[in-house]
């Protein structure tokens, strides 16, 4: 008989997006160079957020609306300079405390960047 070790974690996620305009001025790379001038992109985001128990530890839809009212304040539609996709995740990660934050450009190219708590 073998025995394991099952370490489950449950989390909520949250599933949004808003348009904004960035650049990458500093481009080093011919092919792509045309990123030195500011471009639009529809940014599609997905977090997660670890929850302890299975009756919602964190209720999602006024997750949402925090996340929707802080893009709204911040993100949507604005010029939002040399900011990248791992630069968009970090931010999110620790404004919002999360797990886990994707950020794909127009859902198709992106960054996801991880937080778990390292217990010593």
């Amino acid at each position: 008989m073998n025995s394991k070790i099952v370490n489950r974690s449950t989390n909520i996620i949250i599933n949004t997006s808003f348009s904004a305009v960035h650049c990458w001025s500093k481009c080093p790379i011919k092919e792509v160079n045309y990123l030195k001038n500011p471009h639009r992109h529809t940014f599609y985001l997905r977090l997660k957020f670890p929850v302890s128990h299975e009756d919602r530890d964190i209720e999602f839809i006024n997750m949402k609306n925090d996340i929707t009212a802080y893009i709204h304040d911040f993100w949507e539609g604005k010029d939002i300079g040399q900011e990248s996709c791992e630069m968009i995740c970090k931010t999110f990660i620790v404004f919002f405390n999360a797990s886990y934050v994707r950020v794909m450009e127009d859902n198709e190219n992106g960054a996801e960047m991880f937080e778990e708590e390292i217990k010593i």
